[in-house]
C-alpha cells in the first residue's frame, strides 16, 4: 500500500522528553482509546500522544491552526 498522493491534517502530536516530535494521524474509530493505550504503554518512554483541538472551518488546512493540544 502506498502514502496517500493527498497531504492529510495532523490529528495528534508525539512528545518525547516534553518536546514535540512529529504530527500523527489517528485511527478512524476509537481515538481516545487508541491515545490513553498509546500513552500508557509509552509513557514509561517518555513518550505521549496529545490530540490536537479541531479548528474552526474557516482555518482549515492551513499549517499552525490547530495547535492546541487536548488530553
Amino acid at each position: 500500500m502506498s502514502s496517500p498522493t493527498k497531504p492529510s491534517r495532523c490529528e495528534a502530536v508525539l512528545l518525547r522528553h516534553g518536546a514535540i516530535t512529529g504530527p500523527i494521524r489517528l485511527p478512524e474509530k476509537d481515538r481516545e482509546r487508541f491515545i490513553e493505550s498509546f500513552n500508557q504503554l509509552y509513557r514509561g518512554a517518555d513518550m505521549t500522544l496529545h490530540a490536537l483541538e479541531k479548528s474552526s472551518p474557516s482555518s482549515e488546512g492551513r499549517p499552525g491552526d490547530n495547535s492546541e493540544m487536548s488530553e
